[in-house]
């Protein structure tokens, strides 16, 4: 990983004023810690990301913030998961609690009234990674329907096309 990503996840971690912060910056720089920890696989950066998104929560956003709030919580879930898998016992675990509440997560963001004035390409990839952890549980008839919601709003989507043809496949 770049050395930039690295001093800018030790100064995401060193933030001290999150509390301070306006709705939109603290939303982004959460997002961003969350992007980071997964690239780098730091556990203590997922973190401090879910405290932040807790105190997100009880926070006075817009529906918008509200239903993007899900979304970054559904992302701290897929680190969590993949922190787990590291470890192979873990992995083939009858209960999976971070897929469960991934897509809580995500299902929470797609009926929030918020949903709906998110950019297409968000639309897409929220879809899509419902869709993908609903194959992965089983839920192949699920899948292939948020797969399509995605391709119905952008059908050159390049990540639910591939995970629409895996799924066929499969």
């Amino acid at each position: 990983m770049s050395e930039g990503n690295k001093y800018f996840y030790v100064n995401l971690m060193g933030v001290q004023n999150f509390d301070r912060l306006n709705n939109e910056t603290a939303i982004q720089i959460t997002g961003e810690l969350i992007a980071l920890s997964k690239d780098l696989n730091m556990k203590e950066g997922t973190n401090k990301a879910m405290e932040w998104c807790e105190k997100l929560v009880i926070r006075d956003l817009s529906d918008h913030d509200k239903a993007l709030v899900q979304y970054l919580l559904s992302n701290i879930w897929v680190n969590r998961r993949g922190e787990k898998q590291m470890d192979r016992t873990q992995s083939w675990a009858w209960e999976q609690p971070e897929q469960q509440e991934e897509i809580l997560c995500l299902r929470q963001a797609i009926n929030h009234p918020g949903f709906h004035e998110f950019a297409p390409v968000l639309h897409c990839q929220i879809y899509t990674n419902l869709g993908n952890r609903l194959k992965s549980i089983g839920r192949f008839v699920e899948a292939l329907e948020y797969w399509g919601r995605a391709l119905d709003i952008d059908p050159k989507f390049g990540i639910a096309l591939g995970n629409l043809g895996n799924g066929l496949l499969a």
